[in-house]
């Protein structure tokens, strides 16, 4: 059931990434007429929390997500819905601006954090001009391989300094018409709450991050 869940929350938050940005770049108030100023923008900077080597070479990095409305709209958030989705890691800051990468990795299963719900109110921050909100937990946080050792694993990352970006999703609520087939629900509910903000459903990808792998004992993992 939860691979299930999962193949069709990726299924629906592909589309939903094609669309979204329309949604954003259509936006305007009734008030003034649509300008770059006056779009919805959300910009997306990571901050280690923890870090931690396990399992032999594997690196945890737990992640402090803020989100800051850098535009002159409201911007409404659903907390339930912040996840990891990707990850990028570079060399350097260049070679992430020419997407030149040294490891990639998708999370896909979703099963666990599908929203088989209407939206509800309470789950959901208002984020106001030049506001942010953070948030840390389990599903803010990127698995790495790395070669603290000097020995090859595909995509272990050496010794030394790095940049990481992370695509995080915003919307996983799935609701049912009345044929049983799925729906995003975010349209019905952005203009149920347009006078509130502009509910964000795109996936965001953040500002690149530097970190160190650092020169660790190998740890093996426990039975």
């Amino acid at each position: 059931m939860n691979m299930l869940l999962a193949a069709l929350v990726f299924v629906l938050w592909s589309g939903l990434m094609l669309h979204s940005q329309t949604n954003v770049n259509s936006y305007s108030t009734d008030l003034q007429p649509l300008d770059t100023a006056s779009k919805p923008q959300l910009r997306l900077t990571t901050q280690v929390v923890k870090s931690e080597y396990y399992c032999r070479d594997s690196l945890r990095l737990q992640l402090r997500l803020t989100f800051t409305n850098t535009g002159r709209v409201p911007i409404i958030l659903s907390k339930r819905s912040l996840n990891v989705a990707s990850y990028t890691v570079s060399r350097n800051l260049e070679r992430a601006a020419a997407r030149q990468y040294e490891a990639a990795g998708r999370y896909e299963d979703f099963g666990e954090s599908v929203i088989l719900a209407a939206p509800d109110a309470k789950d959901f921050v208002i984020i106001p001009q030049g506001g942010s909100y953070e948030m840390a937990s389990n599903r803010t946080s990127v698995h790495l391989d790395t070669a603290s050792d000097n020995t090859a694993l595909a995509n272990a990352l050496p010794v030394g300094d790095h940049v990481l970006e992370v695509v995080v999703g915003t919307w996983l609520y799935i609701g049912l018409d009345e044929k049983a087939r799925p729906l995003i629900q975010d349209t019905e509910f952005r203009e149920k709450w347009k006078s509130d903000g502009f509910l964000w459903t795109d996936a965001l990808t953040s500002i690149a991050m530097p970190f160190k792998v650092e020169k660790t004992e190998t740890r093996k993992c426990s039975n």
